[in-house]
């Protein structure tokens, strides 16, 4: 069979997919706006192009949709250009997150569609109130506005989609009743085999064990250095750990800006400037070090000898950095939100604080720098996040979502 993939950033969570339909004969053609280096012999990608800007002083609350309605439009006129070039899709796999969705059944309306559901977004007991920063923000008050249009955008894949995958049950508790009876759980997967060869390699390994010449470290690690992922909780919590513990070092690993989920500061280009001047003459700065994102394979090298990992973010999607921090035995430190709960009960490695306070994470990992707690011994993945075992569950799923 032929299938067509659409990711922005492609793969993103479709790269098991994809090794599962090509290990199993079928042929797929991927599309994103970024480059692919991804090669195998039945599968092609190409790029669609993007065919206007956005209006300048349009009202702010519609500005983030007419990026997606653009999208639609551009990657619609793309689709057709495939189309008269002979492609016919068995099945179309996406992530409507970007409005790439919009127009797709315009185009082909036989082939059923199979959307990636990752957020369905509320104004209260969700990411717009869990918490404030206490740092103002650029375009404080649009969220409210803007989530109605963004949930809009959900709501016409969901109505265009023959299926639908959600990585999370708390993720698809999100959605409307009457979708959910067409949305399954299914994890992106965490390699473990590409994780083992890692860290099979014993001198990447020693390497980490020499960083500081020796000394103990901790670890923080987020795609962007920011409140959602609890960037400012963490900050604030330094001083507190480096009272207790004066020789420790502290690495923290993400972007300062690239891939942000949420405001930057109003009066700072970064949140890292933001905290930085807001603890300045309380943190010792000889210990922090700070890394951009790092290749899968240095991440995980630096991860295995941290002496605690804290993960802590919004009610938002679940990092799959918080998988492998768990997997590979570290302890973990996290904040208690029903994400986390559901994905921390299959490790033992892994303790939540009730509240997302930052004297409360600095305890917390004090208290276990205190007690010693080591590294586990043993990889640990369960099979509900496991990437062989997701993979071939979901290659049976699209199958028969296609057939049914």
């Amino acid at each position: 069979m032929q299938f067509i993939i659409i990711h922005v950033g492609f793969p993103g969570q479709f790269e098991n997919i994809v090794r599962s339909l090509l290990g199993n004969g079928h042929r797929v053609h991927g599309i994103g706006l970024t480059k692919c280096v991804f090669k195998h012999e039945r599968f092609s990608f190409s790029s669609y192009k993007i065919l206007a800007g956005n209006t300048k002083g349009i009202f702010p609350p519609v500005d983030e949709i007419e990026t997606k309605m653009i999208r639609g439009v551009s990657i619609k006129a793309h689709l057709i250009d495939l189309k008269q070039k002979g492609m016919e899709p068995d099945a179309i796999i996406m992530h409507p997150g970007w409005g790439e969705a919009l127009y797709v059944k315009h185009v082909w309306d036989k082939a059923p569609v199979i959307t990636y559901q990752e957020f369905y977004y509320h104004l209260r007991d969700s990411d717009l109130d869990y918490d404030n920063p206490g740092i103002d923000q650029r375009n404080e008050g649009l969220s409210e506005y803007r989530m109605e249009l963004k949930n809009a955008l959900a709501l016409q894949s969901l109505s265009v989609s023959k299926s639908c995958i959600s990585p999370t049950l708390w993720q698809k508790s999100l959605f409307p009743t009457e979708y959910r009876n067409k949305i399954c759980v299914y994890h992106d997967g965490i390699d473990m085999n590409k994780i083992r060869m890692i860290l099979s390699e014993k001198e990447k390994i020693a390497r980490s064990r020499v960083l500081f010449e020796g000394r103990d470290y901790i670890t923080y690690a987020a795609r962007c250095l920011e409140p959602y992922r609890g960037f400012h909780v963490f900050m604030r919590s330094l001083p507190y750990i480096q009272q207790a513990y004066p020789e420790l070092e502290v690495i923290i690993i993400g972007s300062e800006g690239r891939g942000a989920y949420g405001s930057s500061p109003l009066e700072f280009a970064t949140w890292k400037l933001a905290l930085l001047e807001e603890l300045k003459g309380s943190l010792n700065m000889s210990r922090i070090h700070f890394m951009d994102t790092l290749p899968y394979d240095r991440y995980i090298e630096v991860l295995v000898n941290s002496r605690v990992h804290t993960y802590l973010s919004y009610p938002f999607v679940l990092s799959w950095g918080f998988l492998v921090a768990c997997s590979i035995g570290i302890p973990v430190v996290a904040n208690k939100i029903r994400m986390i709960e559901e994905a921390s009960c299959y490790f033992n490695n892994c303790q939540l604080v009730d509240e997302f306070s930052h004297v409360m994470v600095a305890k917390m990992i004090n208290d276990i720098l205190d007690e010693g707690i080591g590294k586990n011994h043993e990889l640990v993945m369960p099979s509900i996040y496991d990437a062989r075992k997701v993979s071939s569950e979901v290659y049976r799923y699209l199958l028969n979502t296609i057939n049914a």
